[in-house]
């Protein structure tokens, strides 16, 4: 390959939005490879307002904070927290100790700290998941004999206080 036919091949590359090419043959390697750059014009103005809507909504969520402030002096609420007990490993999910058995939680009900709140089975062992929160089981989240991750939603429960 000469020289006019190597400047050929790099042309034909460019028109074709070609950025790596590379060719070998017995007497003869070949790796031609561009850098590209591209503008992206589209992202930095979605960027833009998206720093503009959440400018916006810090301003908006101040106002309504301060106009609220009034308000919180006159009334109290029970403070309410929600906590999600996640699975600890990745396997099927029971919410029952046997197969045919009667559902370890139902939403509605009340956990205690350290009480079994499901299983989940890992290489054909069954694994007791203990709650490490009390509250009201407020929803499960896991299907029963359904696959679970790492870190996945088991259920929600609701700590503190409950207002009426």
């Amino acid at each position: 390959m000469n020289q006019e036919e190597l400047k050929e091949l790099i042309y034909y590359l460019s028109q074709k939005d070609i950025s790596e090419f590379s060719i070998e043959r017995a007497d003869l390697a070949v790796r031609i490879k561009r850098r590209v750059e591209t503008q992206n014009e589209a992202g930095s103005s979605i960027l833009s307002t998206l720093i503009s809507d959440a400018a916006a909504s810090s301003i908006v969520d101040e106002a309504l904070s301060g106009a609220n402030g009034a308000n919180d002096s006159t009334t109290t609420v029970p403070e309410e927290k929600l906590q999600i007990l996640k699975s600890p490993l990745v396997g099927i999910f029971h919410n029952s100790r046997s197969p045919h058995g009667p559902p370890l939680l139902r939403k509605g009900d009340t956990v205690e700290v350290g009480q079994v709140v499901g299983m989940v089975e890992m290489l054909r062992l069954m694994h007791e998941i203990h709650s490490d929160v009390a509250g009201e089981v407020l929803e499960i989240t896991a299907g029963d004999q359904k696959p679970v991750e790492y870190g996945q939603a088991l259920l929600t429960v609701r700590t503190g206080k409950k207002a009426n």
